[in-house]
C-alpha cells in the first residue's frame, strides 16, 4: 500500500462515519434523558467528525480521523469518568489528541509556500512550539474552570503534550520530505472519489 493510499483509504472515513453517528445518537440519547450538558457535549465532538468528513479535500481523511478519535476517546473519558481513575488514560490523551492536532495542523503548514523553505529542525521546533503553547492554554484552562489537578499533574501533562507534539513534528517533517514538483504543492492529492 503505498502512503497516498493509506492517506485516504476508505476505511479511515468509515470510521469517522461511525464516530458521527455515536455521536449524534449519543448527543439525542443525552436530550431525550435530560441531560443537556451532555448531549452538547457529543453534539461537539459530532462537529468535529462532521469537520474532518468536510475537510477532507484539503486534509487527508486519516489525519482528519485521527482528530475525530481524540475528540471521541477524549468524550469517553468524561463520559465514564475516566479522567478521575487512578489509570494513565489523562496521560494516553496528553499524548494522543496533541498528536493528532498537530499532525493535521504539521500538514496544513506543509502547504505554505514559506513553511516549505524552513529547515528540517525548524519545522519540527515550530511543530513542538505550537503544541507546547496549546498545551499551556489548555492547562490555564483548566485551573480556570477548576479542574486541574495538582502543579505535578500539570508538568506531567505538558510532557505528554510535548511527546506527542513531538511525534506529530516528525510526521510533519516527513511530509515536507515528501513532496516534490515545482508548484510547490505537497504530492498527496485526494484520490478519485470513487474509492469512497
Amino acid at each position: 500500500m503505498t502512503v497516498k493510499a493509506l492517506l485516504h483509504h476508505p476505511a479511515f472515513l468509515w470510521g469517522t462515519r461511525i464516530i458521527v453517528a455515536l455521536a449524534l445518537g449519543l448527543l439525542i440519547w443525552g436530550g431525550v434523558g435530560g441531560r443537556w450538558n451532555d448531549a452538547l457535549f457529543w453534539a461537539a465532538i459530532a462537529a468535529v467528525a462532521v469537520a474532518a468528513l468536510a475537510g477532507r479535500d484539503k486534509l487527508p481523511i486519516m489525519l482528519g480521523f485521527l482528530l475525530a478519535l481524540a475528540a471521541a476517546v477524549n468524550g469517553a473519558g468524561y463520559a465514564f469518568n475516566m479522567w478521575h481513575e487512578k489509570t494513565s488514560f489523562d496521560e494516553a490523551m496528553h499524548v494522543f489528541t496533541p498528536f493528532a492536532l498537530m499532525a493535521a495542523i504539521g500538514w496544513a503548514m506543509c502547504g505554505s509556500r514559506k513553511v516549505q523553505s524552513w529547515s528540517r529542525p525548524a519545522l519540527f521546533a515550530a511543530v513542538v512550539g505550537v503544541g507546547l503553547v496549546i498545551g499551556v492554554i489548555w492547562e490555564g484552562f483548566e485551573m480556570l474552570i477548576g479542574i486541574s489537578g495538582s502543579q505535578k499533574d500539570t508538568l506531567i501533562d505538558l510532557a505528554m503534550d510535548t511527546i506527542g507534539s513531538a511525534a506529530a513534528a516528525a510526521l510533519t517533517c516527513w511530509f515536507q520530505s515528501s513532496r516534490h514538483g515545482n508548484d510547490g504543492e505537497l504530492s498527496w492529492k485526494q484520490p478519485s472519489r470513487s474509492m469512497t
